[in-house]
């Protein structure tokens, strides 16, 4: 069953994450944030996403 929550959140990130050039190393650190409890994972999706509306620019 957590193995179902993970794969959401890590869904969620990912998600945010879609439209930046992120190195696999970058892929890899968010996966792991995945693990974290689910209110820091939003935290982390809501960060992402203001910063990609304040015209956050690949590499």
């Amino acid at each position: 069953m957590l193995d179902g929550f993970l794969n959401e959140r890590e869904k969620m990130i990912l998600d945010a994450v879609k439209d930046l050039n992120l190195t696999k190393d970058e892929i890899r650190t968010l996966r792991w944030l995945s693990r974290w409890e689910i209110e820091t994972v939003c935290n982390i999706c809501a960060i992402i996403k203001k910063a990609k509306e304040c015209g956050l620019k690949e590499g």
